[in-house]
């Protein structure tokens, strides 16, 4: 899609301004309303396509409605020529696309992988004008193409945070060593606070992470699957089970350990 030969231009909240405005979707009048905006330390984080998203601008080109953070992602899907892609986290393999490229490299480029096959590696950015950082990625990932998409810059903000949160606590427990002969005695020891400070800060970041993740996707349940090689971690959702995590054995038994913990603490609670 792009010129490697053009140097990159990544959007700013000027220039966005100026292009809805010259394709007719911004009137003047609220083009200057913006331009007076101040940013909160909030916004400083913040895509150009969130911060025209917050202010309801109206939509000159679509009477009745304004530009929301969808109409204006698929906005510059258009005018940038790359296709659209709405996240759905339901279909991504979080161990994977976590090991594409660190947190550090995703936040500094403003990128979130969303799939790896043998042949492809799915980006999601809403950068469509800069690409240096395609020769880095395809240095790690040698023989394999680099599909790029634009997505809703306030999903990738979501689930960049989301996806490595849990991926980097499950590593550092897994790392922690969570051996069996320690896992018979896990559960009286969280609930006398005696288990490792560490181990036991990593498994409720998981269980946490579970948890708000499960409500966010409105599971009915959560099913936990033991197995020999990995474990998994399934929602109910409308009827129909999804696979949302796989963790290795020790973690998973940490994990159900913790939970048999918080329901008896629930339990205790009602009485």
């Amino acid at each position: 899609m792009n010129d490697s030969k053009k140097p990159d231009i990544t959007l700013n909240f000027r220039s966005l301004i100026n292009d809805l405005v010259a394709d007719g979707r911004m009137s003047t009048d609220s083009a200057d309303m913006l331009s007076l905006k101040t940013t909160t330390k909030e916004q400083l984080d913040w895509h150009p396509l969130e911060r025209v998203a917050e202010e309801s601008i109206p939509d000159i080109k679509n009477p009745g409605h304004h530009l929301d953070i969808e109409t204006l992602t698929l906005w510059l899907c258009e005018k940038s020529g790359h296709e659209y892609l709405r996240i759905d986290p339901l279909k991504i393999d979080t161990a994977v696309v976590t090991r594409v490229m660190s947190y550090e490299f995703t936040k500094r480029h403003q990128l979130l992988c969303v799939g790896v096959t043998d042949e492809q590696i799915l980006i999601a950015s809403a950068q469509p004008y800069t690409s240096a950082w395609e020769a880095t990625i395809g240095q790690s990932q040698p023989g394999k193409v680099i599909v790029r998409v634009i997505a809703n810059p306030s999903d990738i903000r979501q689930y960049t945070k989301e996806f490595y949160t849990m991926a980097r606590s499950v590593t550092k427990a897994n790392a922690l060593g969570l051996g069996t002969s320690s896992l018979g005695n896990l559960e009286q020891m969280l609930e006398l606070g005696q288990i490792d400070e560490a181990n036991d800060a990593h498994i409720v970041n998981i269980v946490d992470q579970l948890l708000t993740y499960s409500f966010n996707q409105r599971a009915s349940d959560i099913h936990l699957e033991p197995r020999r090689d990995k474990g998994s971690v399934r929602f109910r959702i409308d009827g129909v089970l999804h696979t949302v995590y796989q963790l290795p054995p020790p973690v998973m038994r940490a994990v159900i350990s913790r939970l048999k913990t918080l329901g008896r603490m629930e339990r205790g609670r009602k009485a």
